[in-house]
């Protein structure tokens, strides 16, 4: 692997400079829980600015994602059993979702 030059280095910010070393920073934490419970899984539609998140109380939520701003578009209860994997479609209109439990 090719080191960068100092030349090339000198334009990064002090953030990539510390990630191409290895060292990650973290800027901001934030808790979310839907209803007490925890999130389980995730699945982000760039496209879209979707991120559909599925909790272990069997409970998805859609939410818009824009300029780090989060809206909830809708909730969902579709089962008791935490919801283990999400994946949507190429286009975005259809979405799987994966509960172990259920087989």
């Amino acid at each position: 692997m090719e080191s960068e030059s100092d030349e090339d280095q000198e334009h990064f910010s002090e953030f990539e400079q510390n990630c191409r070393c290895g060292r990650f920073i973290l800027d901001k934490k934030h808790q979310f829980y839907q209803n007490n419970s925890r999130i389980k899984s995730a699945q982000f539609f760039a496209p879209l600015n979707l991120l559909i998140i599925g909790f272990k109380n069997g409970t998805f939520g859609m939410y818009n994602l824009i300029e780090n701003q989060l809206t909830e578009i809708q909730t969902f209860a579709i089962s008791n059993a935490k919801i283990n994997t999400i994946s949507l479609n190429s286009s975005g209109a259809w979405i799987a979702f994966g509960i172990e439990s259920l087989g």
